[in-house]
């Protein structure tokens, strides 16, 4: 996955892409300044045959860790 495929433009994904026989694999770091994550994909469908399937699995994950991550500020805010 290319960097910032599927990701808001504000965000760095350092990644490192790879094969194995028929085995497509990518994992990196995620950092928008707010949150930081690991995100991790090992499929046996080769690159070629991903189709925009890891930017939008990209998508999802970061809206996911997002509401989350905006949740637990919420709930943790210490009394002012």
């Amino acid at each position: 996955m290319p960097p910032q495929q599927g990701l808001p433009a504000n965000t760095m994904f350092s990644h490192k892409t790879g094969w194995w026989s028929f085995y497509t694999h990518d994992v990196g770091i995620a950092e928008d300044g707010t949150i930081k994550y690991v995100m991790a994909v090992f499929t046996p469908v080769k690159e070629a045959g991903m189709n925009g399937s890891l930017k939008l699995l990209a998508q999802k994950i970061h809206t996911l860790i997002k509401e989350r991550h905006r949740w637990q500020l919420t709930l943790f805010r210490y009394p002012e």
